[in-house]
């Protein structure tokens, strides 16, 4: 399986790190490093964005606000946050981070670099795709987490799976302590700093990632309420940790 590994110019002292995170893990690596934001004219890539943003919002609004719901310590289950989620939402009022907003240059950027990893698993010969952000870390059991990990992606028919996590979200253990990985009957996803697709479901993803219109974790997941993956997962315990969450690294949201 090949592994993706999405960087800028801005963060090349990061990639020996990640690198050798994904190399331990069994991986080849692929870096992506086109189309930083300094390169591309960002407002003709999004042109329109916002008008698109405002119409489409609606459709996964709900699952935003269950999983801030549940990062506030509201609701402890999604189904029990989506169903409040609906309460709140019912007033027709979105809250200001929900608002129509026009694409920043460093967001189209990363858009970018994902299709370009999402549309080479499709068009590749593995099952399976890994796809990195340049903030990932390793641990003491990634290699052994994630080879177990990728012994489950054909039995469970998995089309997207979360293994890095981030945003204060996570996957809740059932009763079975040996369990590794939780469905997602929602399909949902975290921050995208790390996560594997299917090939087909990579094809899916390809289909329908332009128009541009949210940043990447909101863009997949209006994808997702697009054409839902048949099975989505996130890891309960991450085979890779997500640094800028972590505090190892500073988002590049505060570099810009």
């Amino acid at each position: 399986m090949n592994a993706y590994l999405i960087t800028c110019k801005l963060f090349a002292d990061r990639l020996p790190t990640a690198i050798g995170a994904l190399r331990a893990c069994g991986l080849e690596v692929k870096v992506v490093g086109s189309w930083d934001a300094d390169e591309i004219d960002h407002k003709l890539i999004a042109n329109g964005n916002a008008t698109r943003w405002a119409n489409t919002i609606r459709g996964i609004a709900p699952v935003l606000m269950a999983n801030a719901l549940m990062v506030a310590g509201i609701e402890q289950g999604f189904q029990e946050a989506h169903e409040r989620s609906h309460i709140y939402l019912a007033t027709g009022k979105l809250p200001g981070w929900m608002q129509p907003r026009s694409l920043e240059g460093g967001e189209v950027s990363v858009l970018m670099k994902h299709f370009h990893a999402i549309s080479s698993i499709a068009n590749g010969s593995s099952s399976h795709g890994l796809v990195a952000e340049d903030d990932i870390i390793a641990h003491a059991k990634s290699s052994e987490m994630l080879s177990i990990t990728r012994n489950e992606l054909e039995s469970r028919s998995i089309d997207y799976l979360d293994i890095a996590g981030g945003s204060g979200l996570q996957a809740r253990r059932g009763l079975n302590s040996d369990e590794t990985l939780a469905l997602m009957e929602t399909p949902r996803t975290r921050t995208n700093a790390c996560y594997i697709v299917s090939k087909k479901y990579a094809r899916t993803l390809a289909n329908n990632f332009f128009p541009l219109i949210y940043p990447i974790d909101w863009h997949i997941q209006y994808i997702f309420s697009l054409r839902p993956p048949s099975n989505c997962y996130w890891a309960i315990d991450n085979a890779l940790l997500h640094g800028s969450e972590l505090d190892y690294y500073r988002s590049w949201r505060d570099n810009k």
